[in-house]
């Protein structure tokens, strides 16, 4: 069966494999818009959410405002984490139009397509330049959040042990966003081996 797929593949014309790509063409901008839209107006959104929670930190009463500086450091993680793996769909997204768009063009013989084939930042930041910038802006507003959760927590002057074990967990969200940011760095799109592979013998 794995060979009669094969075969079947091979035997596809370019009549009938260009329109089959370009419906995968455009469910994928469709999708892209879809990250686009979660990186440029949702990530922010919910950035500007914890934004205000941080700022009325002080005003709570003493129970509510140890509460919050507990929850408030893994909220801005769950958020950078977010970001990282919107940018990471959105890279599998660009980087597969791209193939599409060089597939197409060779079975056509002409380069009719080419925008993310030829984008001059194609390969040098994962998600491109905008996904790269939503993604730092998250990071470094959730490492000022985090020092102001350790401020706010100083000044409610807690006892010496409680301050250090504070600090350290402050410590440990910022280690975790750095290994978010490095881990998103070094990612890069892999194909799967085609679904057939996986399940005939």
């Amino acid at each position: 069966m794995a060979e009669n797929f094969q075969q079947s593949q091979r035997g596809l014309r370019s009549e009938t494999r260009v329109p089959i790509l370009l419906a995968e063409y455009r469910a994928l901008y469709d999708l892209l818009r879809l990250r686009l839209d979660a990186m440029d107006r949702r990530v922010p959104l919910a950035a500007g959410t914890l934004g205000a929670v941080l700022a009325g930190i002080p005003t709570m009463p003493p129970t509510s405002q140890v509460v919050m500086l507990v929850l408030h450091p893994a909220s801005v993680a769950w958020l950078v984490a977010s970001a990282a793996g919107h940018a990471r769909s959105k890279e599998d997204h660009l980087r597969r139009i791209a193939e599409i768009e060089v597939a197409i063009n060779e079975f056509v013989g002409a380069e009719l397509v080419a925008f993310q084939s030829r984008h001059p930042g194609r390969g040098r930041f994962v998600s491109g330049r905008s996904g790269r910038i939503s993604v730092l802006a998250t990071a470094t507003g959730s490492l000022a959040a985090l020092l102001c959760c350790g401020a706010f927590f100083e000044a409610t002057h807690p006892p010496p042990v409680s301050l250090m074990a504070y600090w350290a967990y402050l410590s440990g969200i910022a280690f975790g966003i750095a290994a978010t940011l490095l881990r998103l760095r070094h990612y890069r799109y892999v194909k799967a081996p085609p679904a057939s592979r996986l399940i005939l013998p």
